[in-house]
């Protein structure tokens, strides 16, 4: 693990972590795409539901994972009182191993599923937003993986999840920074 820790003029602390994941021409970025919504994208994802919604742990979490031709990062963010950023980042951890140990289960696959073609969907309805989406998709893999994606993403099961979250979430092998408010 790689840690970096920095005191700023902030009034919460910013924590994130961050993990290698797979390029766009990797078969599991399909996976690590339906992971990213089970774990930290939208109000039912679990880190909202669990770490901000049910023990108010975190005033805000998310995660993220832009495809690119190269692998990029996989991140999940929170906003945490300055107390609270150790106990933060180890149930993060907890998350991340469960899905490691445990996998998902299928309403969250369906769920996820659906908000990420959803997504998609939304930002491709315009001429604008197709164009962007296939001339990204060309620059990142190629044509093909736009017009593949949605039926690659249907594709996904639950244990392409497990397998991807224990490939590339590996709660050991990871970065994290935190930035803290400054002590006066």
């Amino acid at each position: 693990m790689r840690r970096t820790e920095l005191d700023h003029d902030v009034r919460v602390a910013y924590l994130q972590l961050g993990w290698i994941g797979p390029g766009a021409r990797d078969r599991e970025v399909y996976a690590i795409d339906v992971l990213l919504f089970v774990l930290g994208q939208g109000r039912s994802s679990r880190l909202t539901q669990r770490l901000q919604e049910r023990q108010r742990l975190v005033q805000n979490i998310g995660a993220s994972f832009p495809t690119g031709l190269d692998p990029q990062l996989f991140q999940v963010n929170a906003v945490v009182e300055p107390q609270d950023v150790a106990r933060a980042e180890q149930a993060i951890l907890a998350e991340i191993t469960e899905i490691r140990e445990s996998g998902i289960a299928a309403d969250e696959l369906e769920r996820a599923k659906t908000l990420l073609l959803a997504s998609e969907a939304i930002g491709s309805h315009t001429s604008r937003g197709l164009a962007s989406l296939l001339g990204y998709s060309t620059s990142v893999a190629d044509l093909n993986f736009a017009l593949t994606y949605e039926e690659q993403i249907r594709r996904v099961s639950r244990e392409d999840v497990q397998q991807a979250a224990r490939r590339y979430l590996d709660p050991r092998r990871y970065a994290v920074t935190v930035i803290r408010p400054r002590t006066r």
